[in-house]
């Protein structure tokens, strides 16, 4: 039961999408591959656009990577499309993070184990990692 509230709660978003005039309702998303392709899905299933999915690595060890997931030879590349986003809900690393605009909405994901440690700064695991990313668009939306 407490699910299915939940899940009409996430219904709900389209309200705050109305209220925001003509914010745009997107988001760039970096990180790790698999990291970049669950978010951008429960994104996209709460009706925001996600314009740039930039994997943090190569995906040469990906069997079929998705044709929108890009991964940039260079660092400065990425940085580049940071720099360049505006008015957007931005989920990425703490370095591109400090490079984006004031206007953006910024999240901070990592992979979870940094250096041995494990990542408690953002639960993206389960229920308490959906009510999260939910929180974090509603204040994009009243943003």
């Amino acid at each position: 039961m407490r699910i299915k509230m939940k899940e009409k709660g996430m219904s709900m978003l389209s309200m705050y999408a109305m209220m925001g005039g003509s914010k745009p309702r997107q988001a760039a998303v970096k990180g790790d591959y698999d990291l970049v392709q669950g978010v951008s899905t429960f994104l996209a299933q709460a009706s925001i656009s996600v314009t740039h999915k930039m994997c943090a690595h190569s995906l040469k060890a990906i069997t079929e990577p998705a044709a929108d997931v890009e991964a940039c030879a260079e660092e400065g590349e990425w940085l580049q499309e940071i720099r360049e986003l505006r008015e957007t809900l931005l989920f990425a690393d703490d370095v591109a993070l400090t490079q984006a605009d004031a206007s953006n909405t910024k999240v901070l994901i990592s992979a979870p184990f940094m250096n041995g440690v494990v990542a408690t700064h953002l639960p993206f695991m389960g229920e308490k990692g959906a009510d999260f990313l939910l929180e974090q668009i509603q204040g994009y939306y009243q943003k």
